[in-house]
């Protein structure tokens, strides 16, 4: 069992070993899940999780992935990936109590290869990038979906759960919204994730929201961002008693831990809605399947390539808006869903993010940038050494006109004067010798960055050019092997059928020489007693002779000739 090594790991390690134990599967035929039809032709273990690749089909064929359907295989990345499923006759327990205080179980299995499939269904369901396969280009590997659940508990590397205002006697619903929070919860397996209550006297006594962080830091910093999806499971019934309506959405956050929460993380939610898709309340599933919330413009900006994203998920039309929802004294609306501490099930809140890798013309252009301004890093350079060295040529000059002026009262005055004016004459050769080599320096390095910039031109248009003559070749090469196959297989039926021919020939000649044969020993009953004596005793050939002779004249006919 994998739970077993899993005891007594950090939240790093365990995501660790259940990538290496997964990757074990190495790869998994066709197999239906859900909608799909999903076929893994390699699996890989890496930091926190596991690398696939995968073809799908749904009802209508194969699907094609990527921006415009040509990609056969696609990427996958599985961060934390989860291990265990529901099943109603499942060896593992969890409970947890409801709003009434009734304990509600739910059993399920180890089983990560089903795990596994249920997750990556989920995942292409939500991918914006599949198309029909019309496109498909066989054995094109596309770019990457990146899929990541939090961490369980605290002190890991994320964490999800709920902050809150509760057991308060607020006298306005602005005062319950904008108040300190009393209590966090990082740690239940299912519960109430936003709720709004009024005790019985009317006072406002209720307000969760939630928080969740996910690990994106194994996304390049280079690739764009193409959509993400924050996808949450529930597991009870909708309350709203009161009929108001309420619906939710997914925004920001700022924790003041990336692993933990704390009761003033109440006031870290951010008020920019990340999707531009609220849920109602009475669309909100409550069958263990996920709700999705897909990411706009700035969903997308928010996510952090190289770090942690940090998100909250909460009331939208009355905490958000700061609106006091029409409830009645004691009246409350809240849904129920699943958090990451059901450790590692195919339920646990996701984050699934389609990137795409930066075009090699991006990436010459950044080379090409990072050149320039190393280039214009050394001009200002060498412009302020020239700057220096002027200024100390104008404190020599100084230095020895005031010599000049010191010695002008002794009787070698001209003596001195001629070797300061040749000096002077000296310094100022030495000075347009320097300007004249700084300025060649300058046009030197001008003209490298001009050749470097025409050398990556010819890089691009080259790297164009054998892309372009590789996909011709392995086109043609597909087509060739596929012409041979079917020569192969045309042949191969040719001589099998030769084969069957031959045989049956040989079995009719040979089926005919028995009959002849056996006719033969009918007639001739001596013809078989002479064979059976020259082969069970041997005798000499002089006596075969007269046996044959005798029997000749009994018979009257040539037994030589009757056995030819």
């Amino acid at each position: 069992m994998i739970a077993d090594l899993l005891v007594g790991k950090t939240a790093r390690e365990k995501a660790n070993l259940k990538g290496q134990e997964i990757a074990k599967l190495f790869k998994v035929p066709k197999t239906q899940v859900g909608d799909y039809w999903i076929e893994i032709t390699e699996l890989k273990a890496i930091e926190n999780g596991v690398e696939l690749y995968a073809r799908a089909w749904d009802a209508n064929g194969q699907i094609g992935f990527g921006k415009d359907g040509s990609v056969d295989l696609e990427r996958f990345v599985f961060i934390n990936p989860p291990i265990l499923v529901n099943d109603p006759n499942g060896s593992i327990i969890r409970e947890s109590l409801d709003d009434n205080g009734k304990v509600r179980q739910r059993k399920l299995r180890e089983d990560p290869k089903q795990a596994l499939l249920e997750s990556l269904a989920h995942t292409i369901s939500v991918k914006t990038q599949k198309f029909n396969g019309t496109n498909i280009i066989p054995g094109k590997i596309g770019n990457t979906t990146t899929t990541v659940y939090p961490d369980a508990g605290i002190g890991g590397t994320t964490v999800d759960g709920y902050v809150a205002r509760d057991v308060v006697t607020d006298a306005s619903f602005a005062i319950l919204r904008a108040g300190a929070g009393t209590s966090a919860d990082k740690t239940s397996g299912q519960t109430r994730p936003w709720l709004v209550e009024r005790d019985a006297s009317g006072n406002w006594m209720n307000l969760y929201r939630s928080i969740h962080t996910f690990d994106t830091s194994s996304i390049p910093d280079t690739d764009t961002i193409n959509s993400a999806t924050f996808s949450i499971s529930s597991y009870a019934d909708n309350v709203d008693p009161a009929n108001v309506d309420p619906d939710c959405n997914v925004y920001g956050s700022t924790p003041a831990a990336n692993n933990d929460l704390a009761a003033a993380d109440y006031a870290q939610t951010g008020s920019i809605a990340y999707s531009d898709s609220p849920i109602l309340i009475d669309d909100w599933v409550t069958s263990g399947a996920y709700n999705n919330f897909a990411f706009n413009a700035t969903g997308k900006a928010a996510i952090v390539k190289t770090g942690i994203t940090a998100l909250s998920w909460k009331n939208a039309n009355y905490d958000n808006a700061n609106v006091a929802p029409a409830l009645g004294n004691g009246q409350r609306f809240t849904i129920g869903a699943y958090f990451a501490d059901f450790a590692g099930t195919a339920n646990d809140p996701k984050l699934v993010v389609e990137h795409t890798a930066a075009p090699i013309e991006k990436i010459l252009t950044e080379v090409l940038t990072l050149t320039d301004t190393i280039l214009k890093s050394t001009t200002r350079t060498l412009s302020e050494v020239l700057t220096l060295t002027d200024t100390i040529i104008r404190s020599i000059t100084k230095t020895l006109s005031e010599v000049l002026t010191l010695i002008d009262t002794v009787l070698v005055e001209r003596i001195v004067n001629l070797v300061l004016t040749e000096t002077l004459v000296l310094t100022d050769s030495l000075v347009r010798l320097i300007e004249r080599t700084l300025t060649e320096v300058v046009t030197l390095t001008d003209t490298i960055a001009k050749e470097i910039q025409r050398l990556f031109s010819e890089t691009l248009t080259l790297t164009d050019t054998i892309l372009r003559s590789i996909t011709k070749v392995l086109t043609e090469t597909i087509t060739i092997t596929d012409t041979i196959s079917r020569s192969i297989q045309r042949l191969l039926s040719e001589t099998i059928t030769l084969v069957d021919t031959l045989v049956k020939s040989i079995t009719k000649v040979l089926s005919e020489v028995i009959t002849l044969t056996d006719k033969l020993f009918a007639k001739f009953p001596g013809l078989g007693h002479i064979l059976g004596r020259n082969t069970d005793t041997s005798i000499n050939v002089g006596t075969r002779a007269k046996a044959e002779e005798g029997l000749n004249k009994e018979t009257g006919i040539n037994t030589g000739e009757a056995l030819k």
